[in-house]
């Protein structure tokens, strides 16, 4: 098995949103992965939504309003010339499974300070995100309180499956026709399923992407992770603020 990442991601902490019964299966260490197909028809099959779970242009590189031209292969003369209102291409990863969460981070952060030797991060989610992940992705949460050792376990219980090679990542955002985007896609053609539009930028999602292809899902096991998730209602999380405390030096003691 083959693990490679593409960026160098400092979480702070994942969250999986969903229905009770799915995540409570996940806390028993089903780890239920659709593909990329499923999310692409969420959206086809339903045109008018914009921003929630389904995205027809999962996986692809999209290009906006550029011009066509088509030219005779001899003389170079113009036979054709007109613009696209939007074009897609496939790289073919389509059937590759993936797995979804929340990613909180230092986008969320709202306040840090000092006190008695402990420096406290306060995050929140936004307005957009406590309004719309709830009612899009589901009536509850499940926090992994130990990402680490949560990754670790996904790892071992992919090894153990025996899936192949995977990678794990940030999702990035692009407004029309950006240029990091494309440069991006351009350096690796399987950049194309860490970029999403920005319509899902309050997402902030982070991402397992299995490279090899199903007809519709993969079910792995990772073991019961009850010890290093819990289960919430969703509106409680969102609408909280999170507060975490590290111990810190001072310059000569370090505070405990």
């Amino acid at each position: 098995m083959e693990e490679k990442h593409f960026r160098d991601d400092q979480t702070f902490m994942l969250i999986r949103f969903g229905s009770k019964d799915r995540l409570e299966c996940l806390q028993k260490g089903c780890l239920y992965m659709k593909n990329l197909q499923y999310f692409i028809g969420l959206e086809k099959n339903n045109p008018t939504s914009s921003g929630g779970q389904g995205d027809k242009f999962e996986g692809q590189s999209v290009m906006y309003n550029p011009t066509i031209e088509i030219r005779d292969y001899y003389t170079k003369g113009l036979v054709y010339r007109g613009p696209v209102e939007v074009s897609a291409t496939s790289f073919g990863y389509e059937k590759f499974p993936v797995f979804c969460m929340f990613m909180l981070d230092s986008r969320n952060l709202t306040d840090k300070k000092l006190e008695h030797g402990k420096l406290i991060k306060s995050y929140q989610f936004s307005k957009e995100q406590a309004d719309r992940i709830a009612n899009e992705f589901g009536e509850y949460a499940l926090m992994f309180s130990d990402t680490d050792e949560f990754i670790r376990r996904v790892k071992s219980g992919l090894k153990i499956s025996d899936v192949g090679q995977y990678t794990r990542g940030r999702v990035r955002y692009y407004r029309p026709n950006d240029f990091d985007y494309y440069k991006d896609i351009c350096d690796n053609h399987l950049n194309a399923a860490y970029w999403k539009r920005e319509d899902f930028a309050f997402q902030q999602e982070f991402r397992l992407l299995i490279h090899k292809e199903v007809p519709d899902h993969l079910q792995v096991n990772i073991g019961d992770i009850s010890d290093i998730s819990q289960l919430l209602k969703a509106k409680d999380l969102l609408n909280s603020q999170i507060d975490i405390a590290f111990d810190v030096w001072d310059g000569d003691d370090f505070h405990v």
